[in-house]
């Protein structure tokens, strides 16, 4: 098995090799500070980990054309006044910021970052959560790109989505370590952990507003949403991004508070899976409200719980009200 594991890693490096072409040049990233100062942008750009790799690599959402299809949304209507300003990370409710590298696999890096925060916030569990299970035993896009929604649908306790072997729920890191490009499977694996459900935010149709967004984040933490990423955000160095264009989602973060305070209007804490050494505060972004379209396709995970796992037989289809079966 290491052996194998150390193949998988030469090549994803060799393929890493392969990609630096594609990074921004000095060039570009001095068009875009000039473009920066004539626009008023009140963050700053530099070469980054983003900004090595072409846009299909750094981003990865694709947008189903029927993802409405059986949805449900939960309008999380503000039903408090909620603090001017709440950040999950000083709760110790956010894990390390992961790098996705040059692969697309933003979908399962989001999901799998507001996962980790569930477990971490009910169970006490600093989990680390395999993106390459998804990318790689699951018939889904793998570093070609994919939909949150989709994915998630593998983690559900009494779901219908099985990996290749006939398994759901998430594989630890350590099993299936991350190698950025589409590996062979390889299962079985260990499957630990549950969502008992994942429910879109806000309105069918459009963004969530700010409060729906606050709501969700307050209610049921580290929220998943999706935004129009660009040049300047993957050479985004800190500050506040507000380079906003109206262009349809490609990316896919963790929102993790908010700061009515600062901006025009106030920020968003925007945690992105392009490594520690992105953004600010270890893989962080503020965002103005409203940008790039952030929160477009807004979703929450609700985990199962350790506590209400019980090991059985994968073939056991028990209905005990508020009891989880564990498949594997």
């Amino acid at each position: 098995m290491r052996c194998v594991l150390n193949m998988l890693m030469v090549a994803a490096v060799c393929g890493l090799a392969r990609d630096a072409v594609a990074q921004l040049t000095p060039a570009e990233l001095e068009a875009l500070r000039e473009r920066g100062q004539r626009e008023g942008w009140t963050f700053t750009v530099g070469e980054t980990e983003a900004s090595q790799y072409p846009d299909h690599q750094a981003f990865g959402l694709k947008v189903p054309a029927d993802w409405r299809r059986g949805a449900r949304f939960d309008p999380c209507t503000p039903s408090r006044d909620l603090p001017a300003a709440f950040d999950w990370r000083d709760a110790g409710g956010c894990t390390p910021v992961k790098n996705q590298l040059g692969c697309g696999a933003c979908w399962a890096f989001g999901l799998n970052g507001a996962f980790e925060s569930q477990i971490l916030l009910q169970d006490g569990v600093t989990a680390s959560l395999s993106e390459q299970w998804l990318i790689s035993c699951c018939g889904l896009g793998g570093c070609g790109g994919e939909w949150p929604g989709t994915a998630a649908n593998f983690y559900l306790v009494y779901g219908t989505s099985f990996d290749q072997c006939g398994h759901h729920g998430t594989v630890p890191t350590a099993e299936f370590p991350y190698v950025a490009w589409d590996a062979p499977c390889g299962c079985p694996y260990t499957h630990e952990y549950f969502l008992e459900d994942w429910v879109f935010v806000g309105p069918e149709w459009g963004v969530p507003t700010v409060g729906q967004l606050k709501q969700a984040i307050y209610d049921h933490g580290p929220t998943v949403v999706c935004v129009y990423a660009n040049d300047a955000m993957k050479a985004y160095t800190g500050g506040i991004f507000n380079d906003c264009e109206d262009v349809a989602i490609n990316h896919t973060v963790v929102l993790v508070g908010w700061d009515d305070n600062q901006g025009t209007d106030g920020v968003w804490l925007m945690r992105n899976s392009w490594g520690a050494g992105w953004g600010e505060d270890g893989g962080y972004c503020r965002i103005e409200y409203g940008c790039s379209r952030i929160g477009y396709n807004a979703l929450y995970v609700v985990y199962a719980g350790l506590g209400n796992v019980i090991w059985v037989d994968f073939a056991y289809t028990g209905t005990e009200s508020g009891t989880f079966v564990q498949p594997y």
